[in-house]
């Protein structure tokens, strides 16, 4: 794109040509846009920019041009940024303050795109490209202003909760879909029969809290396992081997050894998502990746999966908000 010190050249998407009208009544160039390959899908609209200024309509700030065009922001240098005019949900509204750019840690690696992440601690996270020039990167977290601001706050949410989240005596729990309670019970030891979680008295609620993980871990352990050995008769597979572990991020995996392995935590989800997640895995012998032949295998054992994944992904967010490790 050729953009001089006068001249900032901005390109509408053919399905954002409404943004043409918008622009209408200022001093604007209209030409197609080089190179030809492209002329059919973007139309360029040159603003001459030094008349604005003269008219009141435009001021310097930074490497920007700010115009007095619904706030539209128009960049200057050759790296221009799409996400200011192209698309429309990204066109400030009239009034608005053109957003700021949030503070965030940059980790560069031989990567071709700026991806954007908040982290666990609640933090804003930028992976970009070993040479992207840092306004680059700038812009493109300031064009997604809305999006950080939302999923801080969901993260900030979550944490709040998850620092105030405890289990004691009379908590309720819950194992395959159903809540049981942690009744205190002199003289036994810690266990699960059916009813309830029974503890000993006495206990602090840490005590508690690792009591209760040792007995989930132990009914994952036989509960998984049992599950798996029935899925796979019915798809017609062998694993390698069960196991259960600890992950935080995954409710389960499956290696190119045919080695499955489970998050306990899963066992607290509903049942049927339980059995989603083991089809899911057991899949992986047959198609070790996601393609749509895995998407199939998955749909055959279990028509509603996609129901069931929207109930792991809601358990997950449910899950997000306490304190487990």
């Amino acid at each position: 794109m050729l953009i001089n010190h006068t001249d900032v050249t901005v390109r509408i998407h053919r399905e954002n040509q409404h943004l043409k009208d918008r622009l209408s009544g200022y001093s604007f160039d209209y030409r197609p846009h080089f190179p030809a390959r492209k002329a059919k899908n973007v139309t360029t609209i040159a603003v001459k920019t030094k008349s604005l200024m003269k008219e009141g309509r435009a001021e310097e700030d930074g490497n920007c041009t700010r115009m007095n065009l619904d706030n539209i922001l128009f960049c200057k240098d050759r790296r221009i940024c799409y996400n200011h005019v192209h698309i429309e949900k990204n066109v400030r509204e009239k009034g608005r303050a053109p957003p700021t750019v949030h503070k965030y840690r940059l980790i560069r690696s031989n990567r071709k795109t700026i991806g954007l992440y908040i982290t666990k601690d609640a933090a804003v996270e930028v992976r970009a490209p070993l040479k992207a020039p840092k306004e680059e990167i700038d812009r493109f977290v300031a064009s997604k202003d809305e999006w950080i601001e939302r999923h801080l706050s969901n993260k900030k949410r979550a944490l709040k909760a998850k620092a105030a989240f405890e289990i004691d005596y009379g908590s309720i729990l819950p194992l395959q879909g159903k809540n049981y309670p942690i009744v205190m019970k002199p003289g036994v030891r810690s266990s699960f029969h059916g009813e309830c979680f029974s503890l000993p008295p006495g206990l602090s609620s840490e005590e508690i809290k690792l009591a209760i993980l040792r007995l989930y871990r132990m009914i994952a352990k036989d509960l998984l396992t049992k599950k798996t050995s029935e899925w796979a008769v019915r798809l017609n597979v062998l694993p390698a081997s069960v196991k259960v572990n600890d992950a935080k991020t995954h409710w389960g995996s499956c290696s190119s050894q045919n080695r499955i392995n489970f998050s306990w935590r899963l066992i607290m989800a509903d049942d049927d998502v339980i059995d989603y997640v083991v089809v899911h895995e057991l899949a992986h012998i047959k198609e070790h990746n996601h393609s749509n032949r895995l998407w199939s295998i998955v749909a055959a054992a279990l028509p509603d999966y996609l129901l069931r994944k929207k109930k792991l992904k809601a358990f997950q967010a449910r899950l997000a908000r306490e304190d487990w490790d």
